[in-house]
């Protein structure tokens, strides 16, 4: 099954109860890209992260929102589970 993805990236993670089994942990979100997943539904992304020390210590937070028809999101989709990921050696 192909599912259309968005990867949405921020900043602060607040988590916030939608209802349904959704929580949203990144506020406020920003679409990263969008893609798709294979026919089993997974998918793999390789991002490029530039070597600036400006960079050390980054704490980014990701969620996919994945459309799916009759889901838990207002009925058009569901969310992934929360993703901290810090960037440094």
């Amino acid at each position: 099954m192909r599912a259309s993805i968005r990867l949405l990236c921020s900043r602060r993670a607040p988590a916030f109860d939608l209802g349904g089994g959704c929580t949203v942990y990144l506020a406020p979100p920003q679409a990263l890209l969008h893609h798709a997943t294979g026919a089993a539904g997974s998918f793999a992304l390789a991002l490029a992260i530039p070597d600036a020390p400006a960079l050390l210590g980054l704490t980014l937070y990701l969620q996919e929102l994945i459309a799916a028809p009759g889901g838990p999101l207002l009925g058009v989709g569901e969310l992934s589970s929360g993703l901290e990921v810090v960037l440094g050696p």
